[in-house]
């Protein structure tokens, strides 16, 4: 039987608090290009900006430095939703429009841009496909605005379509596994897949111009938004709250605690949707997006350029036993961290441990496994 990601009772809380604050640390970053696809791994080292109308551009230390994606195909301009990355920036599915003598289709690059192959979602002549993916990059879907919903399961090598209408889709999301994705439809409306794509069923918000959704690393808080208001829901869906803050772009973290959303103005949250703070001047902020920790959020538009706001990680070790081993994980930080052990916590010279983490796509965690011993041991993590 197949999974399904339904929704059950709408229920709409109607939260919209907001005040002028600090929160995040804003500063402008070097692209100066603010319109078109954007996309971003997720710890936020890796972003790739598609403007309209120019060649892309690619930054691989956190906005600070970009530089132009010359190898890519041919190109002539992408739009909102165009771009995806796997969690850890190794793979890039970006959409390249141009016209009648080169469609529109999905290409895949495994290198930060230096080659790019044609993935087999079809090709369509004058229009943009909206893309999503998995945080390995192997489930992948696309749609344009009068297509179905096509999915993949091996990274683009195959397609197939989906259940989903044929529909005017306006944006997609997946969760870290690909297991639960959301599209929005403008106008109409949103619709689940709880199988990686194949089927799909209408969630139970009300028809609207929908501009963009997003979902958590597990997939159970999903964001909403629309040109009146967005809508969060910590419960894959059964139930949702909803404030009157418009927006192009709703984007939040791993754990669902902190969003954005681009509108008029950038409004973000660290507590869930509760309350709302304005951080950047009124313009017409076109994108947006959010690091896995929360800790990093970037801007777009075409008027500011490019924003990137930061507070300081404070990431969370578990700690969890795993047969003769222990497995100490944290989310990946939007910082350097490095991991290290003592018999003493009061000690002032702790060890590093010297086994490189491993990141694991079903939840965003970094891991590292360490051998039991009969003795107290404590971890920390220390930024770099």
């Amino acid at each position: 039987m197949k999974a399904k990601f339904l929704d059950s009772i709408l229920v709409i809380a109607s939260l919209a608090v907001v005040v002028s604050g600090f929160g995040h640390t804003w500063q402008q970053t070097s692209s100066g290009k603010g319109w078109g696809s954007f996309g971003m791994s997720a710890e936020g080292r890796i972003m790739y900006v598609f403007p309209s109308g120019d060649p892309p551009m690619i930054s691989t230390n956190f906005g600070s430095t970009w530089f132009l994606v010359l190898k890519s195909p041919v190109w002539g301009g992408s739009d909102f939703g165009g771009v995806a990355l796997s969690a850890d920036g190794s793979k890039i599915f970006a959409a390249f429009k141009s016209d009648v003598t080169f469609p529109t289709g999905i290409f895949l690059s495994p290198d930060l841009g230096a080659t790019w192959t044609k993935t087999a979602f079809p090709t369509n002549a004058t229009v943009t496909y909206r893309v999503a993916c998995s945080a390995d990059g192997t489930k992948v879907i696309g749609a344009w605005r009068s297509s179905p919903i096509f999915y993949s399961t091996n990274g683009g090598v195959n397609c197939y379509t989906s259940s989903a209408p044929t529909a005017p889709w306006s944006a997609v999301a997946s969760s870290a596994d690909g297991g639960r994705m959301a599209a929005a439809v403008s106008p109409g409306n949103v619709y689940f897949s709880g199988d990686f794509g194949a089927t799909w069923t209408q969630a139970n918000l009300p028809s609207q111009s929908w501009n963009s959704v997003c979902a958590s690393s597990d997939g159970k808080w999903v964001g909403a938004a629309s040109g009146t208001q967005s809508f969060i829901s910590s419960d894959s869906g059964a139930t949702w709250q909803t404030n009157n803050l418009a927006g192009g772009r709703i984007a939040c973290s791993a754990n669902g605690s902190t969003w954005l959303i681009a509108g008029a103005q950038i409004y973000t949250s660290t507590n869930s949707g509760v309350s709302w703070q304005t951080n950047l001047p009124a313009a017409q902020w076109d994108d947006g997006a959010v690091s896995a920790d929360g800790s990093l959020m970037v801007a777009m538009s075409g008027g500011q350029g490019f924003r990137k706001g930061r507070v300081i990680p404070t990431p969370q070790l578990n700690i969890q036993q795993k047969d003769s081993s222990l497995a100490v994980s944290w989310l990946i930080p939007s910082t350097n961290f490095v991991l290290q052990q003592s018999a003493d916590i009061t000690a002032l010279n702790w060890t590093p441990v010297t086994n490189n983490p491993t990141l694991n796509f079903t939840n965003l965690q970094q891991e590292v496994s360490v051998p039991t011993t009969s003795s107290n041991r404590f971890f920390r993590l220390i930024a770099q």
